[in-house]
């Protein structure tokens, strides 16, 4: 089936770096330019439905002005939390000076993004480090897993309290891999959470239980503060806040 381009804004809109919000078959669409290229995905933050083409662009990295995740926008991979999940990209072409973009509606898009960088440490955050007090020789070429594994392990950390997990109650703020040893920034509903030990420890026993990591190196991060706001859908629906 062929695909159904619609002109949807001209080049001297959409300068070298810059982002542009268009409707495509009355969707929401960000439109970016880097090197020369146009790309288009969503503009729908997967994290809280904040606008992407509001957002901040850093070469191929589009970063959401409300709580910083960010996306790639060739491919519309998720590269950072508190999003979990990717955005489609969309097909583009120019034609003259015309933008045009048709709707992926197929998944047919690559969805392979480059690793992010390690983020920087938080000057206000405390480390918890590992104690499991051994480690595994498992050469860092056959280690096999990634972002999406270890936030999936985060999940399987309830806060006792809520008795929901804390990835979609939001307080995870980064995850980053780096060899066999993993970084969490996360944080807490509040300062003063009872629950909060139990929660940082379990934590780096669930990274660590994560096969070929061999350190879990978990900072508690009180900024930005944490906020209902952070929570997903799921968590919105088990605690009744709609």
């Amino acid at each position: 089936m062929a695909i159904a381009y619609q002109a949807v804004a001209q080049l001297s809109e959409l300068p070298e770096g810059g982002n542009l919000f268009v409707e495509v078959d009355d969707q929401p669409v960000a439109l970016f330019r880097v090197e020369g290229q146009v790309f288009a995905i969503d503009d729908v933050c997967t994290h809280d439905g904040g606008p992407l083409a509001d957002g901040i662009l850093r070469g191929h990295e589009i970063e959401c002005d409300r709580h910083g995740a960010r996306f790639d926008v060739r491919t519309g991979s998720v590269l950072c939390m508190p999003a979990v999940e990717s955005v489609r990209a969309h097909h583009v072409k120019v034609e003259g000076e015309s933008i045009m973009v048709a709707i992926n509606d197929s998944g047919d898009l690559p969805k392979e993004a480059p690793k992010p960088p390690l983020a920087a440490a938080s000057a206000n955050s405390a480390p918890v480090v590992s104690d499991s007090g051994s480690e595994t020789t498992k050469p860092v070429a056959e280690l096999n897993f990634d972002q999406e594994t270890i936030v999936n392990a985060l999940k399987t950390v309830i806060d006792p309290e809520l008795n929901v997990n804390i990835v979609d109650l939001g307080l995870i703020y980064t995850v980053q891999t780096r060899g066999s040893e993993v970084d969490v920034e996360m944080t807490l509903t509040t300062p003063a959470c009872p629950a909060g030990p139990e929660i940082l420890r379990n934590s780096v026993k669930a990274v660590e239980k994560v096969e070929g990591v061999t350190k879990a190196n978990v900072k508690l991060v009180m900024n930005p503060p944490w906020s209902p706001a952070r929570m997903t859908d799921d968590a919105r629906d088990i605690l009744g806040i709609f």
